[in-house]
């Protein structure tokens, strides 16, 4: 399991949101004004501003502020993980199909942006920690570690009632290659956020976040054993990310916050794959 943190200056945020336009010019394609994508950065830009002019105005209205920092923290999700993947030549259609709609992990509706946005950025981890990660169709993601040849399937869940059907897509998706599989989950929608977004410390956070994870596996260890085996889809990776203001006196901080944790069959012979693979997305480099 792990725990990652992600927190830098409104000044960077601006910058990632360069990067993004940038990259968009690169494939030709046109970042509508009205789209979610360019809101995102537009309040990464409003915010660098203001912060720049002393500007009490944002920062003292506390629903405005909070309105702007939730854009700025897209942008700052979307840029840091679009640093890693910008040169992939078959990132045209993801780009399209994270203009259709919105990105924030607290909103429970399904939305191509989402489920587009999810792939790149498991690949984005991979390629961070020193992985080359190729975008396939389906499925997602094709890695090698250790020398062999792996496939992930990446699946978004917006409703307990359509996990299993997910599930069963990744699987399908996998057992269609020829090589062995990995599902990546993404439960962001099935989690309360409530008592996410505003957090007392860091460490009150990282305890909530974990709890609601370790009871969605327990709800749903009984079915592991008919989602993963150590022939063909050897393990199972859950990401639970959030957007949060942490209030710490001390260490007052907003950021992106992201737990991983993983899944595999008792004594597989791809244990140790898992345990590394979880390893290198916890040192993901944001």
């Amino acid at each position: 399991m792990s725990f990652k943190a992600t927190s830098i200056s409104y000044e960077d945020v601006s910058k990632l949101g360069d990067l993004i336009v940038d990259v968009y010019n690169q494939f030709d394609i046109p970042l509508a004004p009205q789209s979610e994508m360019m809101r995102y950065i537009k309040s990464a830009k409003l915010l660098f501003s203001e912060w720049q002019a002393d500007d009490k105005n944002i920062t003292n209205n506390s629903r405005k502020f909070f309105g702007i920092m939730e854009g700025c923290l897209e942008c700052l999700r979307i840029g840091s993980a679009m640093q890693w993947v910008k040169n992939k030549p078959n990132l045209q259609l993801h780009l399209k199909k994270m203009l259709k709609g919105f990105i924030d992990p607290t909103e429970k509706e399904r939305t191509d942006a989402k489920d587009f946005w999810f792939e790149i950025n498991v690949a984005a981890r991979l390629e961070s920690a020193g992985i080359r990660a190729e975008l396939v169709d389906p499925p997602d993601i094709e890695f090698v570690l250790d020398s062999s040849k792996y496939v992930i399937a990446c699946k978004c869940t917006y409703s307990e009632s359509n996990l299993e059907e997910q599930i069963r897509r990744a699987r399908k998706q996998i057992l269609r290659t020829s090589e062995k599989g990995i599902i990546a989950i993404c439960i962001d929608a099935l989690i309360d956020h409530s008592d996410l977004v505003i957090a007392p410390t860091q460490s009150v956070l990282y305890s909530r976040i974990m709890d609601k994870t370790e009871r969605f596996l327990k709800q749903y260890e009984r079915f592991l054993p008919d989602w993963i085996n150590s022939r063909k889809v050897i393990g199972l990776l859950i990401f639970a990310s959030t957007l949060s203001i942490i209030e710490d006196e001390n260490t007052p901080r907003e950021g992106q916050f992201v737990l991983i944790n993983n899944r595999c069959s008792p004594n597989s012979p791809y244990m140790q794959v898992m345990k590394n693979l979880a390893g290198l997305l916890e040192n993901a480099k944001f």
